[in-house]
């Protein structure tokens, strides 16, 4: 996810990202047939200026569509990317388990490769498997209680976690 940055200072980074930088485009790189520990990939921005690059991976069909729908209003900023991402839901079963990044800054020009380097992938949610070797027992409920029904990425800008607001119960039934 690609958004514009006005604010740029000499050594910039992601302490640079403001609330109100615009969303300036999606673009998807599909992995399907690349060995990402050994593979370098690019992508065009597609014109020159000063952006800042948030990669996302899994996203549910709720969060593509609030990025196409940014992307044709082009008022979506850095603030609500963040608090949408903080509302994904911590269950999704069909996409995989939402990741995303920090904010790289990247000073895009014409022919000019920007390198990046390595991206580090932060999981919104976790997944729990859990294993019986009991003889003869069967489980069939699964209670979490204070469970965390929102991510906790870009805690400092969105959340009181204080409050305990963003806590819940949910029960999973297993047979």
């Amino acid at each position: 996810v690609v958004f514009t940055d006005e604010s740029v200072q000499p050594g910039g980074g992601e302490n640079n990202v403001s609330d109100t930088d615009k969303f300036y485009k999606s673009i998807n790189i599909d992995l399907t047939d690349v060995d990402i520990n050994t593979s370098t990939l690019s992508f065009s921005v597609g014109r020159e200026g000063n952006y800042q690059v948030c990669f996302i991976a899994n996203p549910d069909n709720t969060l593509q569509q609030y990025l196409s729908v940014g992307a044709v209003s082009g008022t979506t900023m850095v603030q609500e990317f963040r608090r949408y991402i903080a509302t994904q839901a911590c269950d999704n079963k069909t996409s995989g388990l939402l990741m995303t990044s920090r904010f790289y800054p990247v000073v895009a020009k014409l022919g000019t490769p920007y390198t990046i380097g390595q991206v580090n992938l932060t999981r919104a949610m976790a997944r729990i498997d859990l294993y019986s070797k009991a003889m003869g027992l069967t489980i069939n409920r699964v209670i979490f209680r204070n469970r965390a029904t929102t991510t906790r990425l870009y805690q400092g800008n969105i959340i009181d976690w204080e409050s305990g607001v963003s806590l819940g119960e949910k029960t999973y039934n297993l047979s």
